[in-house]
């Protein structure tokens, strides 16, 4: 049985190479692109059952080339890779399509984890009504507060920024931040924009 193939898209050739590495001592087979137009140029698209791709890149940067394989018939499920604060480029990415996201700098296991579950996504029909429904119920448990925190995050506005909006001191968003993320059941940022694309918090 061969192993999945996973496409590696990033201008930064280190990165690659260490991603190459994990990715093939994981027991994955890989490729690496220096570019999204050098993929889309060369690669057999429909060989890889996962991509990885950097938002930021030289010549037509992530969220052009996730809009060329959005026309494909039955693309892989795509990876975004961003960097710190970048989440408007992220939530953008996933309303476009992105399976899911990571900022950087991310742990090898956590890059692991979400290829993984990228494949098994793609080799098992996943229920959409039983995943918008759970992130609902996510979402009706946070206070009116802790939901315009969310909105905030989502916009990809700083504390401070969120705390001049709302009129309240950094500290006390911060406390907000740590109260939503308890309670939507999640670790960082990443996670919260996974449950707000679910629960349909970001569509239009």
């Amino acid at each position: 049985m061969m192993a999945d193939l996973v496409a590696i898209i990033d201008d930064d050739a280190a990165v690659c190479q260490s991603t190459f590495n994990l990715l093939t001592k994981s027991g994955l087979d890989a490729a690496t692109f220096a570019s999204g137009d050098e993929f889309l140029a060369k690669a057999q698209i429909d060989s890889f059952s996962c991509i990885l791709l950097d938002v930021r890149m030289p010549g037509r940067d992530g969220l052009a080339i996730l809009r060329e394989l959005r026309e494909l018939e039955a693309p892989p499920p795509v990876l975004m890779i961003t960097g710190h604060g970048d989440i408007a480029a992220a939530v953008d990415a996933m309303r476009l399509g992105a399976f899911d996201f990571m900022e950087k700098p991310y742990a090898p296991a956590d890059l692991l984890r979400g290829i993984q579950t990228a494949l098994i996504s793609r080799s098992q029909s996943q229920n959409g009504q039983s995943r918008r429904r759970d992130a609902l119920a996510l979402v009706e448990r946070l206070s009116g507060r802790q939901r315009q925190v969310l909105q905030g995050v989502l916009r990809g506005d700083q504390n401070k920024m969120i705390a001049f909006d709302m009129g309240l001191s950094i500290r006390t968003v911060e406390a907000y931040r740590a109260q939503l993320l308890e309670k939507l059941r999640v670790r960082g940022t990443a996670e919260v924009v996974r449950i707000a694309i679910a629960a349909g918090l970001l569509e239009g």
